[in-house]
């Protein structure tokens, strides 16, 4: 039972690595979504309050940049759709986390033989069927947020034992 006990660590840790990340990828994009929306409701507000008094007319050229640039902030905010990414990398880390609780309680179950091994087999060949179809559902997270977040949860959680798996 060995062999499987270490498989089903493998499987938690790359679930929690994946996890972690899609939780930082989802807060990195939230926090992009709130940015761009809030500088596109200031500066449509500057805009359109000129229009009621005098600056609109005593400084046309930064209200026409002003006018421009919320034009194109509200656009890239739009079309980046940081907002349903950020959901979407929620959904995906929770997704993973159910997956590593899984892991972790096979784990228990064979470490205190509440398990036989066709069945503990049974159960890990479930496990990695489940992160290979999330894994192609999934939305991908891009290795400048993967590789800090996996050696984030290797710190946080295994104590860097098997950093390399």
């Amino acid at each position: 039972m060995d062999d499987l006990t270490k498989r089903a660590k493998k499987y938690s840790r790359g679930a929690g690595r994946t996890q972690t990340g899609h939780y930082d990828a989802a807060h990195k994009k939230a926090r992009y979504h709130r940015v761009l929306g809030s500088t596109s409701v200031v500066l449509s507000t500057l805009v359109g309050g000129s229009i009621f008094v005098r600056y609109g007319d005593a400084w046309p050229m930064i209200t026409g940049v002003l006018a421009i640039l919320s034009a194109v902030v509200g656009s890239i905010n739009t079309t980046t759709k940081f907002g349903e990414e950020a959901e979407k990398h929620r959904v995906a880390g929770a997704n993973y986390g159910d997956i590593r609780r899984t892991a972790d309680m096979l784990v228990l179950k064979m470490a205190a033989g509440d398990i036989q091994r066709e069945e503990a087999l049974s159960e890990l060949e479930t496990i990695g069927t489940r992160m290979s179809t999330l894994a192609k559902e999934s939305i991908s997270l891009p290795d400048s947020i993967y590789f800090p977040a996996r050696k984030k949860f290797d710190t946080e959680h295994d104590g860097g034992e098997n950093r390399n798996d």
